[in-house]
């Protein structure tokens, strides 16, 4: 259903036979901000089929009214509907001072401003796969195949029209010390069926616009395979939407494709090529399309044989991004994670992939890139998975509700007996995963966010198909973090505790004494005897320190912990909080708002009005809050917290390098 908007004049709208007659009426100012609505109602005569209904409203309680209109066409993309078939779906020709309605000037009839009737538009957009990567569109291609538009949603929030006056395709801003200005190429992208232009989006409603990416230049294989795995493999460019937005006159969404020369072996792309097309910074160590199967890490890649839930609140997720995998029939590149040895945990199944058999085009209707050539969801980006739908398996476009699990341990992944931990990779323990930290454009490691790579089969005879390529499946890998004892903490702090804490992994908390300022900043302890959720380590919270005199002033209740650090280096930095009082047994009246705080970090606030109660959905909650990749050049990491309201509240703190 499309609502429309229509103002109601300063008399309540009726339902006659004179609508062309009041839109060629020279009482109604072109340059009203209500000529665009009155041109979405005129536009809904143009076609049959369609039931309708405005409702009156007059003013000055309100100057939207509402015209509701049912589609039975299944097209998302399809035109408004005819409102012609109605006997009484035109206005009223009673005589109005429309021009009034302009920018400025009051109504005659009611006296109410203009700018009180007509309210702002307010642009939202929305692109495909934006949960994975916002403010983007991602394509790819083999040999120039002109696969299927993607359609993005421009959405109007506000409370008054939206005016879209501008669709236009141009270079992409986007700048990268590798790609070179020749990759700038706004030719290869094109808009399908574009909405001719001006056009109006009433508050509420919504229009999609279809973008298509048409490579011109034939891609090459790099016989050196230098600085660029392809040659014209990768193009960028942005679209500009421009609208009467006043805060947002201009939008512009990033474009982004991917074209290899062929399918299958050496033409597939590098993971750096795939990286960088999803607007990431991530240093992968080389250009190349082969990585090789040495274990010493490359570029941002990290090592941990088993992972955890980052936020315990929150399940895990694994987006398939890219697949350049063996052609096949059936369904193919299943991924699984699996529990840890002894842990006790769950494992189980993710997703698959579909074959030629049960993909799209199934049906004899190719479709490029989820076709018998490609071999079903294959050498491609952005591949669909198979879902399980009352017993018959569908290819559905991913969601976060399709690639979430929730590991009750510390778990692998394992794709085709490829395992993330190299110990069950066969008699020589192959390097089968490549796990790169990922960074945004401009640089900066997104929180318990990775980029999975993986080359599977555990015989490296090249003769199986075994090369080192590591982009046979590509994922992102989102509230994870590697597990805690593959890595060697500089510290594990239980504050406001005097004394060491052993935790059920076998973890020591060391007291946080001696290392916060000013020194007399308290202690408090709550909550013993009650269950903390979301963690098996109660003990840390039921102690934390605060700022926790009242007669400071709210803006002088802020304290600092100065960790030394012995050499120039990133570290990551995991606070732990609880809110152990507001809304508690014995504690104050609770909820959000009650205590709100900032953390800053080597200068830079990484939490702003953070309020634990909020972020972990109530009072005795454990969550966690990781702060990646902080660079600590002058010997100390300075972690600082100012109080917003009542008084800030720590946990427990980890420090581990990067």
């Amino acid at each position: 259903m499309e609502t429309f908007g229509a103002g109601s004049l300063g008399v309540t709208l009726q339902l006659g036979d004179d609508l062309g007659s009041l839109w060629n009426s020279s009482a109604l100012d072109g340059s009203s901000p209500l000529t665009g609505v009155l041109s979405d109602l005129e536009a809904t005569s143009k076609r049959a089929g369609a039931s309708a209904r405005l409702s009156n409203t007059e003013l000055p309680s309100t100057f939207a009214t509402n015209l509701e209109f049912t589609d039975p066409s299944e097209d998302e993309n399809s035109s408004p509907g005819s409102l012609a078939a109605s006997n009484d779906l035109n206005f009223s020709t009673r005589p109005l001072a429309l021009s009034s309605l302009s920018s400025t000037g009051a109504d005659p009839l009611t006296g109410v401003e203009a700018t009180a009737l007509v309210g702002d538009g307010d642009i939202q957009v929305k692109t495909p796969n934006s949960g994975i990567v916002n403010n983007r569109i991602v394509f790819s291609s083999v040999n120039e195949e002109v696969r299927p538009a993607k359609k993005l949603t421009i959405r109007n929030t506000g409370d008054g029209p939206l005016q879209i006056t501008g669709l236009s395709i141009g270079n992409s801003q986007q700048n990268n010390a590798v790609r070179s200005a020749d990759n700038l190429r706004n030719e290869d992208f094109k808009l399908v069926n574009a909405p001719a232009r001006p056009f109006t989006i009433a508050a509420g409603g919504s229009r999609k616009v279809s973008v298509q990416f048409a490579p011109e230049r034939v891609a090459s294989k790099d016989p050196n395979d230098s600085p660029t795995h392809t040659v014209n493999g990768e193009s960028y460019a942005a679209l500009t939407i421009t609208s009467n937005d006043p805060d947002q006159p201009n939008v512009r969404v990033n474009l982004a494709g991917l074209n290899i020369p062929d399918y299958e072996a050496n033409n597939e792309p590098s993971v750096a090529e795939i990286a960088r097309t999803f607007g990431w910074t991530t240093n992968i160590g080389t250009e190349d399309n082969l990585l090789g199967g040495d274990k010493s890490l490359l570029g941002d890649e990290v090592y941990s044989p088993y992972w955890q839930r980052a936020d315990t609140t929150k399940p895990v997720e694994l987006w398939p991004l890219a697949v350049y995998s063996g052609r096949t029939n059936g369904p193919h590149d299943s991924i699984r994670f699996e529990a840890r040895p002894g842990s006790g945990g769950e494992s189980g199944l993710i997703y698959e992939l579909a074959g030629r058999n049960n993909d799209d085009s199934s049906n004899g209707d190719e479709v490029l890139g989820s076709n018998n050539l490609s071999g079903g969801e294959n050498q491609k980006l952005l591949p669909k998975i198979l879902v399980n739908e009352n017993g018959v398996f569908k290819n559905r476009t991913p969601t976060a509700s399709r690639v979430d699990f929730t590991p009750t341990s510390a778990f692998g992944l394992n794709r085709g007996g490829a395992s993330t931990d190299d110990t069950k990779n066969g008699t020589e323990q192959l390097h089968n995963w490549r796990i790169f930290a990922v960074k945004n454009a401009q640089g900066n490691v997104i929180p318990d966010t990775w980029l999975a790579t993986v080359d599977p089969g555990n015989n490296p005879d090249p003769r199986t198909g075994k090369n080192f390529d590591y982009n046979d499946d590509v994922y992102l890998l989102v509230n994870a973090k590697p597990q805690a004892s593959q890595r060697t903490a500089l510290y594990r702090l239980d504050a406001g505790r005097n004394s060491s804490y052993t935790d059920t992994e076998g973890r020591i908390w060391t007291s946080d004494s001696g290392y916060f300022a000013p020194s007399d900043v308290q202690a408090e302890t709550r909550g013993i005897g009650s269950n903390i959720q979301n963690t098996n380590a109660d003990t840390l919270f039921r102690t934390y320190r605060g700022f926790m005199d009242f007669s400071t002033p709210l803006a002088e209740r802020t304290f600092t912990y100065n960790l030394p650090v012995s050499e120039p280096q990133q570290v990551d930095l995991y606070l732990r909080f609880a809110e152990m009082y507001w809304g508690a047994p014995n504690g104050g009246p609770g909820g959000a708002g009650r205590r709100i705080f900032d953390v800053i970090v080597e200068g830079d606030t990484v939490l702003n009005n953070f309020d634990i109660f909020a972020a972990s959905g109530g009072a005795l909650r454990a969550v966690e809050r990781a702060i990646q990749g902080v660079q600590v050049n002058d010997g100390t990491l300075n972690i600082k917290f100012k109080t917003e309201k009542d008084f800030a509240a720590i946990g427990a703190i980890a420090v581990l390098p990067s």
